[in-house]
């Protein structure tokens, strides 16, 4: 259930076209999961079409290609939202966040970006990421904003932290970065809009920041947040047009 789920998840992500990651051995017979998840998806009407192409290998005939052509149908959509989050694990004090995205107001264009790069990249359930200017991912209606905020920097898996001049201009980024950086809990910093390390104090100067500009650092960090939240990255292909767009976002300066 849960490779079916990751599968729809790409595929309402964007993702069009599956393929084994390598022609290797293990890989070609991973991609039959990934194949007959796609006809089953199919014949349960959860897709509106997918087309496979068969080639014989060793003597066997292997799935090589799959196509999907209109995406998920209405049963298919409430199909993942009645489906429990690939990442259900409860943080203690019942607190169920998996990455907060610590930023300025002036930054959410980069902060909109960097949440379509994390939902291209990883299987995660969008009500686990929280960023409070960006639409959808925003602190609940009537919640308290300070207390809620300071549970939520303390709690989370993952911290990620958009710096800009901007940012290390406003008193709430550097409260929730000195709180986060005291919880002694993970934390990414991430240098946006042509910020340079040396900008940073102390205590931040001493995490290692990487430049938003870096697809390779980007790239590494997405593989070490799916490795913090115990869950499998999506493939490379997959998520690479989002990866450009988020570090071509990053380096646009705000005049």
């Amino acid at each position: 259930m849960q490779l079916l789920k990751e599968t729809l998840e790409r595929i309402r992500a964007g993702e069009t076209s599956f393929e084994p990651a390598s022609a290797s051995e293990k890989d070609v017979e991973d991609f039959q999961k990934v194949a007959n998840r796609l006809l089953e998806a199919k014949n349960k009407g959860l897709l509106h079409d997918v087309k496979v192409m068969k080639d014989s290998s060793s003597g066997k005939l292997y799935f090589q290609l799959a196509f999907v052509r209109g995406g998920l149908t209405f049963q298919g959509e409430k199909f993942l939202e009645e489906q429990p989050s690939i990442t259900s694990q409860k943080i203690e004090n019942g607190v169920t966040l998996d990455i907060f995205i610590s930023h300025s107001t002036a930054d959410s264009d980069v902060a909109k970006s960097f949440i379509a790069l994390l939902r291209a990249a990883l299987p995660i359930d969008p009500t686990r990421i929280r960023c409070t200017s960006v639409e959808g991912f925003r602190l609940p209606a009537g919640s308290s904003f300070n207390d809620q905020l300071r549970s939520e920097v303390f709690e989370s898996i993952v911290l990620i932290a958009l710096l800009s001049p901007a940012s290390l201009n406003s008193v709430y980024t550097l409260f929730e970065l000195g709180a986060r950086w005291g919880a002694q809990k993970y934390l990414a910093p991430i240098l946006i809009r042509g910020t340079e390390a040396g900008a940073l104090g102390q205590p931040l100067a001493s995490l290692n920041a990487i430049a938003s500009s870096s697809e390779p650092d980007v790239s590494q960090l997405l593989v070490k947040v799916a490795e913090l939240l115990k869950i499998q990255a999506f493939p490379y292909h997959s998520y690479a047009s989002s990866l450009r767009s988020f570090c071509d976002s990053g380096m646009k300066h705000e005049w």
